[in-house]
């Protein structure tokens, strides 16, 4: 903050503070590049000589890939009162009069301080409040001032200097809408450009007309037209500038009359704290103390201030999230806030179960002191209810906290209405109700709507959060970003954590390595109980036995959604497809819709952008899974998801392949994940192996044979294990992976293996097996590396020869394979003339058989392409080459080894015609 450095206090009148906009700075935005005059410092003082004149600088960047949000606004306007409250307190200007000069969105920034301020109370942030009252009057030079179309201005405005910026349209328009509620607090001057602003686009542009430079339906507020665009309106070269003289009379006006009217606020406003602490005390049975540790979460807190605000309306409100992310520390907070700052009873009624919601409401009744609430036959719940309605018992708060279960509300099947405590949850006009839940259906029940969701903290809050449990400053070397990064910033992760550091006397280092050790570590951290005087008693305090409540609530209320959660949690935890899941389960559409439903509005699961997965959170899948544990049925689940992917996985095939490949794709990660389980019962290790083959065969496939081989190797010791190493399936992996070993380059490792499978074969299944088909090919390709061209072609003529036995179509069949090994084999034997003729049967043969746009066929036309170029057909080869090229880039994609491959002999080719 730069200021015109006036020492002379008592002759200080006011201040006047210029806030720049985005991608703005506190002297070049108020600077004319021609003359160089800094017109806050070389003209202002004249017309204002009783003002300390401040320009406010702060980080706005907005160039780059990262959007500026609502957020970042909200957190620039925080910082920005902070910083006014503390340079007031040094110059001893508290309640002097403020003046307000904003150059474009920085008017965006200056109301969203402002509405912050004016939230503020006298309990919580008073400092804060300040600012609010000290506001005279404000200069508003082209702030786009309505909603979307402010948004859109601001996106023409960045765009001239071709900067990248995106504000929540929703967010804007709210703060329009909650900033006129307190605009006719301020005299405000609203100047519009006149002239159009040329852009970088060639075009000239009239960036915030007149109709988005005023606020819409505010009182006290002047619209000033102004001769310049929107980029030179905050700048001025000379005194005799009329615009200057225009914003400058005006600021000078506002000076006059400000110490004045904000004197009279000043008054009004200490006379209402005299009044609010001769009062007498209102009913407050919250049971909880004001947590000193308690960290601010402004958003979350304004989002509640303005739905509780007293209107003479009666509202339901929720704090909904996932167990553990604060809901009832904030209402804690809110609750003594209210006490504090208003004329307001506050109630807690324990919401968990019905005999906790009648006690409570039997506790409110003897704070009340209710005649009659000491008659065994008098009703409390009707006795409570009938207080409350009476508007002449004056405002209250009814905090419902851990309503998790909308069946003690209202039961659909029920055939007792009484019974449902929705019935007595009151509704009277001076009267608001606070509900904290993890289920959004129990909200839904509750209020209907205004829900509040409750996110994990951000990284900055669960610093602060930490450095107060710990009671100690992070010290630069502690990996405090991974360890938050770890919890997921959930804040009773992060108070489990620090009570075992402390406890412990351990670092954050030390606990994050035991947090990383395995998941059995993780575990044991997350169930530690610790002591914690700010959470209801009959609440677990640990971050699994918390989620473990929303496990058996969602048992209670459906046993499908538990069955989805248990499956999901034994896979991936992330993008796990939502036909992987309708594999596993015969539930019809309705009911794997709502069982879904169920654990969204627990936010157990997250839905992904394109609607057809889902992420579950790591700490979320870790206490899931504990939670199974502890029901004896993890290894149940385990097996459940081996076998469903062993099933759901494509199997191998060729025709089939490419249509399956992006199936492939989606479920790899989980099958991955379940490879890794336990597989002692015999039929898991059939399920293992069969997955075990079908995602080598992919990973093959994709042209990944490092992987492959890694792969087929731990399917041939497990085919060893499970089926015997002299056993047919045994040794048709093993084939295949000397195959693999072969396209690796390891040649006499790969002739080795197949011998030894030629030999094994016949006495497994006999000579004529068709299994044998595949070892004469992968031999004879053994041999055509190692240059055996002579022997190759023998044991290709022998697969060709059993191939004719089978009709088209047949699974032994695939001649295709066989005529191509054959060409490549004439090839070296110098016969290219046949080699040729074999090339063009292969691509009539797959084109016939699996379409143009097949790998096998884009295969055919590469291995055509080049024997049409060894044989001196250059033109003919290009064309071939050209075309399985195209198909290869968008089937395989321009990193596959084929693709490569295709482009490498389509160089060679136009090289060797020119």
């Amino acid at each position: 903050m730069s200021t015109d450095d006036k020492d002379d206090t008592d002759n200080v009148h006011s201040s006047i503070v210029a806030i720049h906009g985005l991608d703005g700075h506190w002297k070049r935005s108020w600077t004319d590049e021609a003359s160089g005059m800094f017109w806050l410092q070389t003209f202002l003082p004249d017309a204002v000589p009783n003002a300390r004149i401040y320009s406010y600088g702060y980080d706005a960047n907005t160039h780059g890939s990262s959007p500026v949000l609502q957020r970042s606004i909200d957190d620039h306007a925080l910082r920005m009162v902070t910083d006014l409250v503390r340079e007031r307190r040094r110059t001893q200007s508290n309640k002097k009069p403020i003046i307000f000069v904003a150059h474009s969105l920085g008017g965006i920034v200056l109301k969203s301080a402002l509405l912050h301020s004016h939230n503020a109370t006298a309990a919580h942030l008073p400092d804060h409040r300040s600012i609010k009252i000290s506001t005279y009057g404000i200069v508003f030079l082209g702030t786009p001032q309505q909603g979307v179309k402010g948004a859109e201005i601001a996106n023409l405005i960045l765009n001239i200097g071709s900067l990248r910026f995106n504000v929540i349209l929703s967010g804007i328009q709210k703060q329009c809408r909650d900033y006129l509620a307190i605009s006719g607090d301020f005299v405000t001057k609203c100047f519009y450009e006149a002239r159009e602003t040329p852009t970088l686009m060639g075009f000239h542009k009239m960036i915030v007309p007149r109709v988005s430079a005023v606020l819409p339906g505010a009182a006290n507020v002047e619209p000033i037209a102004m001769n310049k665009n929107h980029l030179t309106m905050a700048k001025f070269s000379s005194e005799v500038d009329n615009d200057l003289r225009s914003v400058s009379d005006h600021i000078a006006f506002m000076t006059e009359d400000a110490p004045r009217e904000v004197a009279r606020t000043w008054d009004v406003e200490l006379k209402k704290l005299a009044i609010g602490a001769k009062r007498r005390p209102l009913p407050f049975t919250v049971p909880f103390g004001r947590d000193e540790k308690f960290v601010v979460r402004q958003p979350i807190i304004d989002a509640l201030k303005g739905l509780t605000r007293t209107d003479n309306i009666h509202r339901r409100i929720a704090l909904v999230g996932r167990g553990g992310t604060g809901k009832t520390a904030l209402a804690i907070e809110y609750a003594h806030m209210v006490q504090e700052s208003t004329q307001c009873a506050v109630f807690w009624v324990h919401a968990s179960n019905r005999a906790r919601f009648e006690q409570s409401y039997r506790e409110i009744a003897d704070a009340l002191e209710l005649p009659g609430r000491d008659n065994p036959q008098q009703n409390i719940l009707g006795l409570v209810e009938a207080w409350f309605k009476r508007a002449g018992n004056g405002n209250w708060l009814m905090i419902l906290d851990n309503a998790d279960d909308p069946k003690i509300f209202f039961d659909p099947e029920s055939k007792d209405p009484e019974t449902e405590l929705l019935r007595h949850l009151p509704q009277s006009s001076n009267g608001i109700v606070l509900a904290t839940t993890r289920y959004k259906r129990a909200a839904a029940v509750i209020c209907e709507q205004n829900m509040i969701e409750v996110p994990p903290m951000t990284s900055a809050e669960s610093g602060v959060l930490l450095e107060k449990m710990l009671d100690r400053r992070v010290q630069p070397m502690e990996r405090c970003d991974e360890f938050l990064m770890e919890l997921e910033y959930l804040p009773l992760a992060i108070a489990q954590a620090a009570a075992f550091i402390t406890y412990n006397s351990v670092d954050i280092n030390h606990y994050l390595q035991l947090l990383r050790e395995n998941e059995s570590s993780m575990t044991r951290l997350l169930t530690e109980p610790f002591a914690d005087r700010r959470r209801d008693s009959q609440v677990p305090n640990s971050v699994i036995a918390t989620l473990s409540l929303s496990f058996e609530q969602i048992k209670r209320e459906d046993n499908n959604a538990v069955e989805v959660l248990s499956f999901m949690s034994v896979l991936d935890r992330q993008r796990i497809p939502q036909s992987l899941i309708k594999h596993a389960f015969t539930f019809n559409s309705l009911d794997l819709t709502k069982a879904l439903g169920v654990l969204k509005s627990f936010y157990l699961i997250l839905p992904n952008s394109d609607e057809e997965s889902f992420d579950m959170h790591r700490l979320v899948q870790i206490s899931t899974r504990s939670w199974l544990v502890s029901a004896l049925v993890l290894q149940k689940w385990q097996r459940r998801a081996l076998a469903v992917l062993a099933e759901a996985f494509p199997a191998t095939g060729f025709q089939e392949w490419p249509e399956r490949w992006p199936v492939c794709s989606k479920y790899l990660p989980h099958a991955d994940v379940v490879l890794n389980y336990n597989t002692e019962e015999e039929e898991a290790s059939m399920n293992k192996l069969n997955l075990l083959y079908r995602t080598a065969y992919y990973i093959h496939e994709m042209g990944n044979d490092k992987d492959a081989e890694a792969r087929f190797r731990e399917t041939v010791e497990l085919a060893t294990v499970v089926n015997g190493p002299d056993q047919l399936h045994t040794l048709s992996v093993l084939d295949v992976l000397g195959a693999i070993i072969r396209r690796r380059g390891r040649y006499l490792e790969a002739e080795a293996i197949h011998r030894h499978v030629m030999e094994m074969l016949p006495r497994v299944c006999g000579p004529d097996h068709p299994s044998m088909l595949a070892c004469h090919g992968n031999l004879g390709n053994a041999l055509f590396v190692l240059g055996r061209y002579d022997e190759a072609e023998k044991w290709h003529r022998r697969r060709l020869e059993g191939q004719s036995k089978y009709d088209d179509g047949h699974e032994f069949d695939h001649v295709e394979i066989t005529l191509s090994d054959l060409a490549n084999t004439v090839t070296e034997l110098g016969r290219t003339d046949e080699a040729e003729v074999l090339r063009r049967a292969v691509v009539r043969k797959c084109d016939g058989a699996y379409g143009r746009e097949h790998p096998k066929t884009l295969s055919a036309l590469h291995n055509l392409g080049s024997i049409l170029s060894v044989r001196g057909k250059l033109h003919e080869a290009i064309a071939i080459l050209q075309l399985a090229l195209q198909g290869r880039e968008i089937v395989l994609g321009l990193e596959h080894p084929g693709t490569v491959a295709t482009i490498q002999e389509l160089g060679a080719a136009y090289l060797d015609v020119n």
